[in-house]
């Protein structure tokens, strides 16, 4: 949408689209873009040279500078190399003046325009700062989103972290992408060697081979599955832990990475094992009660 366009959508409102600093020894031809911008809820300052223009740019705010060549003081290239770093800067050449445009758009600039003799340049002058100005915009929209993402990976890999579940997520060769402390922690692995470390070797053949059945049965449309297995530590103690496994699959339903999180859960079986003694052992008192009840009634 233009700025013309944006405008007769918006009719009746006053706000400012953008502030324009127009760096232009010809008063004539500062007044005329002035008009044309200013019909297009833009506001113009002219600055009669170089030197002028910065002292106005360090004073104000302004979104887009517009900077002739030709200037008394200092002229359009020493502007564009001390501002290219903070706005955008529109370079106006005379005719003739290509190899100076070309020169400009190598130093940083947004754009540039050759004047002509007739003063056309100033009808499409406006389209091309209207360019501009909506470069910016997706520029600023992009470094938004991408400071949004970082903060999310951010709170996501602090969760993850802090988890005391074991995650790990691995390439289908095996490779480790990723695990947090509590999977290297288990398994007596210094994070720094992430990298290096083989799901497989991890595991041990004798746990992995199950392990690996399970992720071969995940599906683009069945993507998660739960197992349960013993695993033999340095020690000699052996745990159980459960896993809850993910596949994780690109637009065409072919397996880009497998995501694991673990449990252990000895305490849990060692728990259960005690209530299961715990309940045949009252069974059995109950039964020889009942015999010797019905032994006292005869």
């Amino acid at each position: 949408m233009t700025l013309e366009d944006q405008i007769h959508s918006k009719a009746g409102n006053l706000l400012c689209r953008a502030r324009i600093l127009y760096m232009e020894d010809d008063i004539g031809l500062g007044r005329l873009l002035q008009k044309k911008l200013e019909r297009m809820a833009c506001e113009v300052d002219i600055a009669r040279d170089g030197q002028k223009g910065l002292e106005m740019f360090a004073s104000g705010a302004y979104d887009v500078v517009v900077a002739d060549y030709n200037m008394p003081f200092v002229n359009g290239l020493e502007v564009l190399q001390q501002l290219k770093e903070v706005t955008s800067v529109i370079m106006l050449t005379g005719q003739g003046d290509e190899k100076i445009a070309v020169d400009a758009m190598k130093l940083g600039a947004a754009d540039y325009v050759i004047k002509d003799a007739n003063g056309e340049y100033l009808e499409f002058l406006p389209a091309i700062i209207d360019r501009v100005i909506e470069r910016q915009q997706l520029i600023r929209d992009r470094k938004q989103a991408q400071l949004e993402l970082l903060a999310s990976e951010a709170r996501y890999r602090a969760i993850v972290e802090d988890q005391t579940e074991m995650i790990c997520r691995f390439q289908p060769g095996g490779q480790l992408n990723f695990a947090n402390p509590s999977f290297c922690r288990f398994f007596g692995i210094r994070q720094a060697d992430v990298g290096f470390q083989n799901i497989a070797s991890i595991l041990t053949r004798k746990v992995y081979l199950p392990m690996r059945q399970v992720l071969k049965g995940l599906t683009a449309t069945s993507p998660v599955a739960s197992n349960t297995h013993d695993v033999t530590m340095a020690d000699g103690v052996v745990r159980r832990l459960q896993w809850t496994s993910r596949g994780i699959f690109d637009a065409d339903d072919k397996i880009k990475e497998y995501q694991m999180v673990g449990r252990d859960t000895t305490e849990l079986r060692q728990l259960e094992e005690t209530l299961r003694q715990t309940e045949e052992k009252y069974n059995a008192l109950l039964v020889v009660l009942q015999k010797a009840t019905a032994g006292s009634g005869e």
